[in-house]
This record gives structure tokens, sequence and C-alpha cells, in this order.
């Protein structure tokens, strides 16, 4: 009686004991519930078995999940994520089928090199022969998650929804979509991961990227200009300058012999540098600094 309208164990059991008990009653109203077909039927989702996380890669481009995003805005696009660096590759295109998918892998193959391995769901662009074939000719290695369980390629997963949210989150009729995508990309490369700490660009490229906020403090090469000009203002300020000529007879200090020695200036090489011929051999011409010429023979 208390199983008519098959409402599950917990009510089956609520209701069995309000009226009636006896030893293993629980026990018993488990079984049969689990033995009737529409109670297993209708019964709610089992909960999810635990996740077996990935090893994360030690270096960039070792390991890409990648995934379609289907049919949004228009178009279908590519997502591939690194493994490592977490940097985000987002691709607009046409069709899904497997040539179109292979042709966006080799530009980036090309940019990255070839990864290790590529992680993938079982749709038909990434389970064909043509798919397995350009794998193996690559030699990487191609992992394909279990069907039904998206959450096995999370990474990729969770690139397909913020590439989503955060289109959304800009929608813009005045902007194109590609430009669009071009921020959303160059935002998300230089936002530092929660996971490791670092900017996607830091982990993949070695450096941050430069942005229209870096125009906000002086560039670093104009720091260093400034500070090498008053280096050489504060050294001029007991400089002065000194010029010879071909055939003028100078001495020219040895640093290895801690003397001085005399020489011909034979040529006038740049500005403040003579090459000198001392020592009467062609063996002693040296490239000097004037500062190490003391003054002219009389």
């Amino acid at each position: 009686m208390v199983h008519e309208g098959h409402p599950g164990i917990v009510a089956m059991k609520s209701m069995a004991r309000f009226q009636v008990w006896w030893p293993g009653i629980d026990k018993e109203i488990e079984t049969f519930v689990n033995q009737c077909k529409p109670c297993q039927w209708n019964r709610q989702k089992l909960p999810e078995v635990p996740l077996l996380p990935w090893n994360v890669p030690t270096e960039p481009w070792t390991r890409i999940p990648v995934d379609i995003a289907g049919m949004f805005k228009g178009r279908c696009w590519l997502v591939v994520v690194d493994a490592h660096s977490k940097w985000l590759e987002v691709i607009p295109m046409e069709n899904t089928t497997t040539a179109s998918v292979i042709r966006r892998l080799r530009r980036l193959f090309a940019i990255f090199g070839l990864p290790r391995s590529i992680v993938s769901d079982n749709g038909p662009h990434f389970v064909s022969e043509e798919f397995e074939k350009f794998c193996d000719n690559n030699n990487v290695t191609h992992v394909k998650t279990t069907p039904y369980h998206p959450r096995s390629n999370g990474l990729a997963e969770r690139a397909v929804r913020l590439f989503r949210d955060r289109f959304r989150a800009s929608s813009d009729a005045t902007t194109d979509v590609e430009l669009r995508l071009q921020r959303f990309l160059f935002s998300y490369r230089n936002s530092i991961h929660a996971t490791s700490g670092r900017t996607p660009a830091e982990l993949q490229l070695g450096r941050r990227l430069r942005t229209k906020l870096d125009l906000l403090k002086p560039a670093l090469d104009v720091h260093i200009d400034k500070k090498l000009f008053k280096q050489a203002e504060y050294h001029d300020r007991t400089a002065r300058s000194r010029s010879f000529a071909v055939g003028d007879r100078v001495y020219v200090y040895e640093p290895n012999e801690a003397k001085h020695e005399k020489g011909v200036i034979i040529e006038r090489l740049a500005e403040n540098s003579y090459l000198v011929s001392y020592k009467g051999k062609e063996a002693g011409n040296m490239r000097i600094i004037c500062d190490i010429v003391l003054n002219l023979l009389t």
C-alpha cells in the first residue's frame, strides 16, 4: 500500500513507520524500491562520482584541452586552452568539420609547436579517422573524455562558459564580433589566473602583455636613458675634450705594465677614439680612447 504512486524510498519509510514496524523494515523497503523498474526510471539523478584531477603540466603547450562552443553569435567557435598556463585561443569557424578543426590547430602548432596531448570530447569532428591520423602523424596523444561526463574535460568546458559569458557581457551593437573577441582574449591573457596566481601571458610567453595602463608611467627604456644622461652629465663636469691628428706623437698608458709608452697616432677612428702604433712595431697597434693618452710629445 505504501508503494502506491511510487513515492520513493524516503516517503515509503516515513509512511510505513507511522503505522507499523518490524526488524529490518528500512532494509526491506530499500530492496523493494531498488527492484521496482518505474522507481528506478524516475528516481533522481545519482550523486556524481568524485573527480579525478589531471596532473598539471610543468611546461606550457604540453596538454591542450579543446572543445567546440557550438553555434553562438551566428558562428561556431573552436576553443583551445593550455593546461599549464591557461592561455586561451578562441577561433571562429564557418563549420565544425574535421578538416576545419585540423586547419585551425595547424596554425596554432606553427606558433607554439606540437603539444604532447590533446584532450577532447567524443564529438564527430574529434573521433573521426581523419583526426586520429592527424594526431598520429604529429606524434600527439589524443585523449577522449568519457561520454556524458563533460566535467572530465573541465578546463575546456569552463573556457567555453567563460567565453560565452564574457561575450554576452560585452554585447554592443556598434562593435563588430572580431573586435570584441580580440578585446576579450587580450584582457583574459593579461589577467591573473586564480589557480596559478600568474597571468596566462607570463606563463605562456614569459612576459606580461603591454597594455594602455603602461602608458601611465614612463617606459623602462626612457627611464634608463634619463639615468645614463644624468651619469654622463655628472662625469663631464670635470672632463675636458682632447683631440689629436694623424702623426701626432703621444704617450700611451699600458695597463698591463702600469707605465706609459711612446706612440704615434696613425688613424682617427671616431670622436675620442684613435689607432696608435707604439713600441715601434705593427703588433703594437691598439685602438684607444683618448683618456689613456697622456699628452703630446715635444
